[in-house]
């Protein structure tokens, strides 16, 4: 009886979500109804240079100003998103060519630009009929992309009623994304939002440096460039496309090594002896060689990549040194070595091993 109730249980469970999910789509098809015959702006190339910006425009980019030389400008992103959204939903403009072959992020970011009321006066009904377009006719059953946009819709509607609307942020609680294009999008944009802003403070420590010391540490940046391109590779251990997993790991290491440079500026620096340095290198030594060994028996191909990121890591790891020595001299090369091989002990450690 208990099993029967329990399965009872979660078939009405089950049929009120159905029912509910109906209802939603019911009601966002009325809101669609009621917006149908507006009409979405074309933009049409204005010369030869502007088609080629136009095909190549990145409107999350735009708008987010997520782009290390490009910040906010909601103009920009409305001509990029309605160029890439008429190409896909036309009226197509003339000489269009939607070959960039970057993720069309075209209609949320319309809906939050004239959701908002970003460079353009607020049009609530113009962003539910960009959105309804995604949705509407539905097949034969929603699926989750087509799920999202409907409470997009039911959200814009009470936007709409309310007497001093929120602003809608897709990225930021704006929608329950489900598609994982559109969730690598929103992550990359706090991804590069981070960077910018980790670079910028990174250039205003690197200003007042004399030109010997820049020089040397543009070396050591495009060491470890070098050294995280490889490495990421080595700790990717997801079955999704790899950009997604990169990306973090990207991230970790950059912020690391940002945060490295303004701690030593701070007045933060390392002192170790050459006791401690030996003591360092040899159980790093000893615990890369463990690593080799145990991967050559388990995985060849892993072993390979631990093997070509530690010669990079190497390369980075003196590039490093030569650099320090000359913008904070009164600290020993033991000392950054010391530094410098505990942290790579922690990397390799934390290794994901697969």
């Amino acid at each position: 009886m208990r099993r029967i109730a329990v399965l009872a249980f979660v078939a009405a469970a089950a049929c009120a979500a159905a029912q509910k999910q109906t209802g939603a789509s019911a009601s966002a098809a009325q809101i669609c109804a009621s917006v149908e015959s507006l009409r979405v702006p074309s933009v049409t190339p204005e010369s030869p240079a502007d088609a080629k910006w136009l095909k190549n425009c990145a409107e999350d980019d735009l708008y987010y100003g997520a782009s290390p030389l490009q910040d906010v400008d909601s103009t920009a992103a409305r001509r990029c998103a309605l160029y890439d959204w008429n190409v896909r939903h036309g009226p197509v403009p003339v000489n269009s060519d939607d070959s960039s072959g970057n993720y069309d992020f075209s209609t949320q970011t319309l809906v939050m630009i004239f959701a908002n009321g970003d460079g353009v006066p607020r049009d609530l009904d113009l962003a539910m009929h960009i959105a309804c377009k995604e949705v509407f006719p539905l097949q034969d059953s929603e699926n989750d992309y087509q799920s999202e946009l409907i409470q997009v819709i039911l959200k814009l509607a009470k936007m709409k009623s309310a007497a001093s609307p929120a602003r809608f942020d897709y990225c930021n609680g704006g929608a329950r994304l489900s598609d994982w294009p559109e969730k690598l999008v929103c992550e990359s944009i706090d991804t590069r939002l981070a960077r910018k802003k980790r670079e910028t403070n990174l250039a205003e420590l690197v200003a007042p440096w004399t030109g010997e010391q820049k020089d040397a540490f543009t070396r050591a940046r495009a060491a470890f460039n070098q050294f995280e391109e490889i490495e990421e590779r080595t700790e990717n251990t997801c079955s999704v496309p790899v950009v997604i997993c990169t990306m973090d790991i990207d991230d970790r290491l950059e912020t690391d090594f940002a945060s490295a440079i303004d701690r030593f500026e701070q007045g933060k620096l390392p002192a170790s002896t050459h006791r401690q340095y030996g003591d360092a290198k040899y159980a790093l030594n000893a615990f890369y060689q463990q690593l080799l060994s145990q991967t050559f028996r388990s995985n060849r191909e892993q072993m390979m990549k631990i093997r070509d990121a530690e010669r990079a890591w190497q390369v980075y790891r003196d590039a490093f040194v030569e650099f320090a020595k000359l913008r904070w001299p009164s600290v020993s090369g033991d000392s950054w070595l010391t530094l410098l091989n505990n942290e790579r002990m922690k990397q390799l450690k934390n290794l994901p091993l697969h």
